[in-house]
């Protein structure tokens, strides 16, 4: 079911317990999903999985959650690097969820599984997966994607849709790694002809430098190659908002319209939350251009959390989030007695219909915007805001 450190170096995920049994519907919950999982409750074993293991989510369970964050912060937290090589999960008692609430808020812990009970069966799976990509690694699971297709009650036509979005996935992550695979023979066939002339190339480097691009390393490596990507989409949705107008003079108008929209709606500081990092990126840009504060969070815990610690002028939520939904998060906003209770909401959605138009009006949301964001976009729907705003008072 599980495995013992000696017959694996690395896991991908690691679970603590001084006592096995008062969790064992969690382990096996984890141990049926993923390859390989080191279970212990050896403090030493698991301080060398942690330790050699490039990636690793680990997940703590003790009885009292307050002795796992003592653990946690006497052995592990020393260990942390940056980039992080590991993320800690807490396997809790329902008794304990409000402390690890609280802990989490605070950025203490990274997350938290209420096991006991564990009414939600897949939910140790989901924290894991969320952890790894986190941490820039996918760990591989015992089922085939095949079986869990299979197991998807949907129609023929939502069937076909998801294989050929499956299909061009694949395609694109193989397209990438031919040509990863491409440069490093490139670069093996141009050693070879270097010889003794070659000195002011380091090839050695050049070639460790790629081979470490196919290992768990690609995410940190990839940031600085992110962060010119998104310089380029950026500028590439500036030329398309200035380039929408028939006339020079309509592109001009609308450039001039900016500053005065934000700047009559008050809009200081916006809470963007959005679960895709790039598309998170790139609606904060665009939003900057407004002379406005964008804190940017990824999912709906964190959002909640930050809006009972700071108050927004604005609220923009993406409809889809790995913990939750836009519309949700709204509901919970307008419902719980804040400082952000009548905030305005402006809901991202990748395509619009009748439903969803009227879930987010039902939810109390002004807006609606179509992702991906352009400045005319931002502009017209911060306008429309703003009419709605002053037509209510």
């Amino acid at each position: 079911m599980y495995d013992n450190l000696k017959n694996h170096q690395h896991y991908a995920v690691t679970l603590y317990t001084p006592d096995k049994d008062i969790d064992q519907h969690a382990i096996d919950v984890l141990s049926r999903h993923f390859d390989h999982i080191l279970v212990t409750s050896d403090k030493q074993q698991l301080l060398t999985a942690v330790s050699q293991s490039p990636a690793v989510v680990v997940f703590m369970s003790f009885e009292h959650f307050a002795d796992a964050l003592q653990f946690y912060y006497t052995h592990l937290e020393p260990m942390q690097r940056t980039p992080p090589t590991f993320k800690v999960a807490y396997l809790i008692a329902r008794k304990d969820e409000a402390d690890a609430y609280h802990a989490f808020a605070i950025d203490a812990i990274d997350d938290y599984v209420v096991v006991r009970p564990l009414y939600e069966v897949h939910r140790p799976i989901l924290v894991a997966t969320t952890l790894m990509r986190q941490l820039g690694v996918v760990a591989a699971s015992k089922q085939a994607k095949k079986a869990h297709f299979q197991q998807l009650h949907l129609s023929a036509k939502v069937e076909q849709q998801m294989l050929e979005g499956l299909r061009h996935k694949k395609a694109l992550k193989e397209a990438f790694t031919h040509s990863i695979n491409e440069l490093q023979a490139h670069i093996a066939d141009q050693s070879q002809h270097l010889g003794d002339d070659g000195e002011q190339v380091d090839v050695k480097e050049v070639k460790a430098l790629l081979s470490r691009l196919c290992s768990d390393e690609l995410r940190p490596m990839l940031l600085h190659l992110q962060q010119q990507a998104l310089d380029l989409l950026e500028q590439c949705l500036l030329s398309r908002s200035q380039q929408s107008g028939d006339t020079a003079e309509t592109s001009k108008a609308t450039n001039e319209s900016v500053q005065p929209c934000v700047k009559d709606a008050q809009v200081n500081n916006v809470l963007l939350v959005d679960h895709d990092e790039v598309s998170l990126q790139l609606s904060a840009r665009c939003l900057a251009h407004y002379q406005c504060q964008v804190v940017e969070v990824l999912n709906g815990r964190e959002a909640l959390k930050l809006l009972q610690q700071h108050a927004f002028d604005l609220i923009v939520l993406d409809i889809n989030l790995d913990d939750s939904d836009g519309i949700n998060i709204a509901y919970q906003i307008q419902h719980n007695q804040g400082t952000n209770q009548q905030t305005p909401l402006i809901l991202m959605v990748k395509q619009l219909c009748s439903v969803t138009k009227q879930r987010a009006k039902d939810a109390g949301f002004e807006v609606l915007l179509e992702k991906p964001l352009t400045m005319k976009s931002l502009d017209s729907a911060l306008t429309q805001l703003q009419r709605r705003l002053a037509l209510k008072e």
